[in-house]
């Protein structure tokens, strides 16, 4: 590696070549500011808080773009940079609505902590006479204009990396603001409801519809049956709201706190995945056998179907037509268990927890309704779960004690488990299909070809692999992230690639990532977060879905088998060519 010489603040340091001067800084540990700057996202240059001042002339330039140069001189704390560090601060400020007190990102905010360094107490300039008004139509979604400080995060997440393009800048000067075309709600145009402008926003001013007031008040009625079920990655991720790790997950301390918030029963929602992964496992080899509509698509990531509905409706027939593990849940809840207890099911109110902003737009379809009523009532990310729980909890967890899922749906898989993870649909699939087409039982779970380091580029967001099952060879791909999914779409649509299965998740590196995960999120702590998942699968004894003891007695006594009469009416769903607005 090539070094240059750089003198930062008086001090001759060797650096390397091609780095930029605040990548320089943060490796000598000189904090500068910056609030536009994301990993994985372009640098943009556009919130100036990590001016520096340059050379002899002490020209200030942005620090996220300068490269370094032989001999080159910076001052990253001189008092022209602090006056303008000072004055940036204050113009942002200025447009910034301070709601700090019923932020998310209270004490965790870029913002304020650079109001705080820089000692901005209130602004000297303006702000506007009205405020924009809050776009809250979408069942997913809240766009709070107000809050926005033009750091344009939002829409490379939107744009470049998800490539749904819904929201851009709109008008100069100080009216300049996010917003989609012609001024609509993100309900009126092509918004998959991803959430990853929620992840990349660093002032919160995208942010979830908050199902948690509704969710309260039906824990009031003593009239309802109260249902919760979790996804793994929440028990991995929601200890982050209360400053613990993901060493191990808290689900028995998740589980004893709902239902100290009042829930009668709470289900593991993996146990779902595992009826998914038979209905998908008899769906390929169908279409292995008839040579038709393949590749087989899944369709358990709800963002990832929206998309398709929108840009590649003449590609919806490859989709696999089995619910999301949600849907699936919450149709056994209203259906076979409201039977069982002898219930209406209008009676029963299911709240689904999960990392997923798009499953609050899915609980809305009118097609996902198997008992005459919505499977999914409510939806809580895992940040709001883990409101909800300090609010019922009396501060205590997670130290109140732990408690084991509630029957019939207490026991799910390691394949239902690993759903979260980006490949993990694929592994857990073919775990069922190899036995399935072979009559063979596998020796080995794992398939490590399946397996990557996650990243949002391309070459991260795509795994192509060869798996061998008996005398044939499957062709399959991994895909993360809906521009790398359009990249796959666009080359299935043009001939130039062929595959017999692909998984799509819609969210950058799978559901470790998705838009109702805790914040700050960074590159390692998905990684670790997706770790997590594929330990809790390895610690499993049952690691196959199809050897799930509580799936076999569904099958026997309710389902038959997969892809019957009975499980498709419960278990399977349609798909909705959508409007393409512009």
């Amino acid at each position: 590696m090539d070094f240059l010489s750089l003198v930062i603040d008086g001090r001759k340091v060797q650096v390397p070549k091609g780095v930029t001067v605040l990548e320089a800084a943060k490796s000598l540990d000189i904090n500068i500011p910056a609030l536009c700057i994301s990993p994985g996202f372009a640098i943009s240059g556009f919130c100036r808080s990590c001016v520096v001042e340059v050379g002899e002339g002490g020209d200030l330039s942005p620090a996220c773009v300068l490269p370094v140069q032989e001999n080159l001189h910076i001052k990253t704390n001189s008092p022209k940079v602090i006056a303008s560090r000072r004055l940036t601060a204050e113009l942002t400020v200025a447009r910034h609505s301070m709601e700090c007190a019923i932020c998310y990102r209270n004490g965790k905010c870029d913002l304020q902590r650079l109001a705080d360094t820089y000692g901005i107490k209130e602004s000297r300039f303006f702000t506007r006479e009205q405020p924009l008004e809050i776009d809250d139509d979408s069942p997913a979604i809240v766009h709070n204009p107000n809050r926005c400080i033009l750091c344009g995060l939002c829409v490379q997440a939107c744009c470049d990396i998800q490539t749904v393009s819904v929201i851009d800048f709109a008008y100069r000067g100080f009216e300049r603001v996010v917003e989609p075309a012609f001024g609509q709600s993100l309900n009126e145009v092509e918004c998959v409801a991803c959430g990853q402008c929620i992840q990349a926003c660093p002032v919160e001013s995208f942010y979830e519809k908050s199902d948690i007031d509704w969710v309260l008040e039906v824990l009031r009625n003593p009239g309802q049956v109260t249902v919760a079920y979790l996804s793994p990655p929440v028990a991995i991720s929601l200890g982050e709201e209360f400053g613990l790790g993901v060493e191990r997950p808290l689900t028995g301390e998740i589980v004893k706190a709902l239902k100290m918030a009042g829930f009668q029963k709470v289900f593991d929602a993996a146990l779902g995945a595992d009826l998914v992964i038979l209905e998908e496992a008899y769906e390929l080899l169908t279409r292995l056998n008839s040579g038709k509509k393949l590749p087989l698509m899944t369709s358990c990531s709800p963002e990832w179907v929206k998309f398709i509905e929108h840009f590649y409706p003449e590609l919806l027939p490859h989709l696999c037509p089995t619910k999301s593990p949600q849907q699936i849940m919450g149709t056994l809840v209203k259906t076979h268990l409201a039977k069982a207890l002898g219930i209406d099911p209008k009676e029963i109110f299911t709240v689904s927890i999960t990392p997923c902003t798009a499953e609050k737009f899915e609980r809305t379809r009118p097609e996902l309704a198997s008992s005459g009523h919505p499977d999914v009532d409510a939806c809580l990310t895992i940040k709001e779960a883990a409101r909800l729980i300090r609010m019922t909890s009396g501060g205590s967890f997670p130290h109140l004690g732990a408690e084991e899922f509630d029957e019939p749906f207490e026991t799910a898989s390691g394949a239902g488990t690993l759903f979260g993870a980006a490949g993990g649909v694929m592994e857990g699939v073919l775990r069922t299909f190899y036995e399935l087409k072979t009559g063979k039982r596998l020796k080995s779970v794992g398939f490590d070809n399946l397996r990557g380091e996650v990243g949002t580029s391309p070459a991260g967001g795509l795994r192509e692999a060869e798996v061998p099952v008996g005398n044939e060879v499957l062709k399959v791909a991994i895909v993360h992230g809906l521009g790398n999914a359009r990249r796959v779409l666009d080359s299935l649509r043009s001939g130039d690639k062929k595959y017999h299965f692909v998984e799509v998740k819609g969210c950058p590196n799978g559901c470790s990532q998705g838009g109702g995960q805790p914040l700050p999120t960074t590159p390692e702590l998905v990684r670790t977060r997706e770790r997590a998942l594929y330990a809790e699968d390895e610690k499993k004894k049952v690691r196959k879905a199809h050897e799930n003891p509580r799936v076999k007695e569904l099958y026997e006594k309710l389902l038959k088998k997969p892809g019957s009469p009975i499980a498709k009416k419960l278990l399977h769903t349609e798909f909705t060519p959508r409007k393409h607005y512009l």
